[in-house]
C-alpha cells in the first residue's frame, strides 16, 4: 500500500515541496480523557510538521472511521505544533484523505473543527454536525477490479490528478 501511494504520488506529480511521506504515522490525541493514538497508514507531512494528506487502507472491514479519527488527531497535533511555535491555533482544518480498498481509492475532504476535537477529547457529542465529503469513483468495471484493468486505471489516475487541488 505504501509503495502504491508513493508511486501514485510521483506519477501524478504529488511530489514537490508539499511534504514528506510517512508510513504508519501515529497521532496521539485524547478521547474521553484518555490519550490514544490514531494511526494513518500513509501521510504527507510538511517541513513544519503539519499534515497535508492522510491515506488509510483496508486493514479493517471499513477504513473510513480510521481515517476520520486520524484527521481529528492530526488537527489536535497540528494545532499543538502551531501553539508551540507561537502561531495561532486554527479553528478549522480540512484534510484531504484517501481510503484504499486494494487498489480502489475513495476520496475525502474531512473538515475538523476545534469544537469537534474538544468534544472527542471530553467524550461528548459535538454541538454541531460534522460533514465529511466523500467521492467514490464511478469505474467502468466493478470496483473490486481496482486498477487491474486499463479502463479503471485511467479513471482512477484522473481522479488522483483532480484530487491534487485539495493539497
Amino acid at each position: 500500500m505504501a509503495h502504491l501511494t508513493r508511486s501514485a504520488k510521483t506519477s501524478v506529480e504529488y511530489d514537490g515541496d508539499d511534504g514528506i511521506i510517512f508510513v504508519s504515522h501515529g497521532y496521539p490525541f485524547d478521547i474521553d480523557g484518555e490519550t490514544c493514538t490514531a494511526r494513518a497508514n500513509v501521510c504527507i507531512i510538511r517541513e513544519d510538521r503539519t499534515t497535508v494528506m492522510l491515506v488509510q487502507d483496508k486493514k479493517l472491514k471499513d477504513p473510513e472511521p480510521q481515517v476520520i479519527a486520524a484527521a481529528i488527531a492530526a488537527f489536535a497535533n497540528d494545532n499543538e505544533i502551531r501553539s508551540k511555535s507561537r502561531r495561532p491555533r486554527l479553528p478549522t482544518i480540512t484534510f484531504p484523505a484517501i481510503t484504499m480498498h486494494g487498489t480502489y481509492p475513495i476520496f475525502y475532504k474531512i473538515t475538523v473543527t476545534a469544537q469537534l476535537c474538544q468534544a472527542v477529547a471530553w467524550g461528548m457529542y459535538p454541538p454541531t454536525t460534522t460533514h465529511v465529503l466523500r467521492y467514490i469513483p464511478d469505474l467502468p468495471l466493478p470496483y473490486n477490479e481496482g486498477m487491474d484493468f486499463l479502463q479503471n486505471r485511467i479513471e482512477i489516475l484522473a481522479c488522483l490528478e483532480a484530487f491534487k487541488q485539495f493539497l
